[in-house]
C-alpha cells in the first residue's frame, strides 16, 4: 500500500516521550512506522502540555508548564526539529518561557503560511482565571513572543481551543466561562484584535482540550467537534459560517452514539472529507 503523504507528526508516549510518526500507509497491518529516536520533552515534573507544527519553519512547538515552585508554574515552550529521517535532531532545545506564574490549559496551533504559532492559556495568578492569548514567532530553533490578549474574563474554565480560518486569515477562540462562547480574532504583526463574544453552538463545559476541535474546512467554513456534554457526551459535530464577525450554523450531527472522548479531525480538502478519530466509551481524560 502507498503511503499517505501528511508530513510528520508527534505522539506523547507514557513517559511524557515524543515519539515522531514518519508516514501513516493508507492498508496495512502495521500502518504507523515510528522514528527510533524519542526525546524527553517535558518530564514527569510538567503537565498542560500542547504541541503544533509550523510548516514553513519545518518545526514542531511544544508548550506546557513547567509544574514546579522551583519555576513558578510558569508557561514554557520548545521549538524542536527534525532530521531528514524524521527524527528529532540535537535533542529537544532551549525552553522559552511566555508567561509566569501559574499558567495552565496551555494550547497552540500554527497560523498558516506564517512562522507564527497562535499560543493560548489560562491565567491562574491570584485566581484571576482568565484567559489569554500571544502570537509566537519561530526562527530555526528558537520563539519569541508577543504580548499578551484576553479573551474570555475571569472565572473562566481551563478547557478552550482555538482554530483558524485561512480564508479570512482570522483566529477563532471557543472556551467555557458558565456557558459556552467563541470570539473571532484578527492577527496583525504579534497583536491580536478580538470581536464580540458570541453562544457557541454547543452549552455544555469542554471537559478536556483532548475532547473538542475547531477545523478549518476552507471557503469560511468552521467545524466545531466535541463530546457534547449536554446531550450524553455523545460524539457531535456542526458546521458554520464565518462571515467574519459571527458564524452561522447550521445544524448539529451525532457521529457517535456513545460517550466520546479523544477527538481528532484532519480534513482533505482535495475530496471535501473530514476524517474525525476518536475513543468511544468511558470518560472524557485520555487514560480512561
Amino acid at each position: 500500500a502507498s503511503a499517505i503523504d501528511v508530513g510528520y507528526a508527534l505522539g506523547l508516549d507514557d513517559n511524557y516521550k515524543v515519539q515522531a510518526i514518519r508516514s501513516v500507509q493508507a492498508v496495512n497491518t502495521n500502518p504507523i512506522t515510528y522514528s527510533s529516536n524519542p526525546q524527553t520533552v517535558y518530564g514527569f515534573a510538567n503537565n498542560y502540555q500542547w504541541y503544533c507544527y509550523n510548516a514553513n519553519q519545518d518545526r514542531f512547538v511544544s508548550v506546557f508548564r513547567r509544574n514546579d515552585a522551583t519555576y513558578n508554574y510558569e508557561g514554557a515552550a520548545r521549538v524542536i526539529n527534525m532530521n531528514s529521517s524524521g527524527d528529532m535532531a540535537g535533542g529537544t532545545g532551549t525552553t522559552y518561557v511566555y508567561a509566569s506564574p501559574f499558567i495552565d490549559g496551555n494550547h497552540v496551533i500554527e497560523i498558516p503560511g506564517t512562522a507564527k504559532v497562535l499560543i493560548s492559556y489560562r491565567n491562574s495568578s491570584s485566581s484571576s482565571d482568565d484567559l489569554r492569548a500571544m502570537v509566537g514567532t519561530i526562527a530555526t530553533d528558537a520563539i519569541t513572543f508577543g504580548s499578551y490578549t484576553q479573551f474570555s474574563g475571569g472565572s473562566s474554565s481551563i478547557q478552550h481551543v482555538t482554530g483558524y480560518d485561512s480564508n479570512r486569515s482570522e483566529v477563532i477562540f471557543n472556551y467555557y466561562r458558565s456557558a459556552q462562547y467563541y470570539r473571532i480574532g484578527t492577527i496583525s504583526g504579534t497583536t491580536i484584535s478580538v470581536g464580540t463574544e458570541q453562544s457557541s453552538p454547543f452549552t455544555g463545559s469542554i471537559d478536556n482540550q483532548a475532547t473538542a476541535r475547531i477545523t478549518d474546512l476552507g471557503s469560511s467554513s468552521i467545524m466545531f467537534t466535541q463530546r457534547d456534554t449536554n446531550n450524553s457526551n455523545y460524539g457531535t459535530c456542526i458546521i458554520g459560517t464565518n462571515d467574519g464577525t459571527s458564524i452561522s450554523w447550521g445544524t448539529k450531527y451525532v457521529f457517535e452514539s456513545n460517550s466520546t472522548a479523544s477527538i481528532d479531525v484532519s480534513y482533505d480538502s482535495a475530496n471535501s472529507q473530514a476524517l474525525i478519530a476518536y475513543r468511544p466509551g468511558g470518560g472524557p481524560s485520555a487514560d480512561d
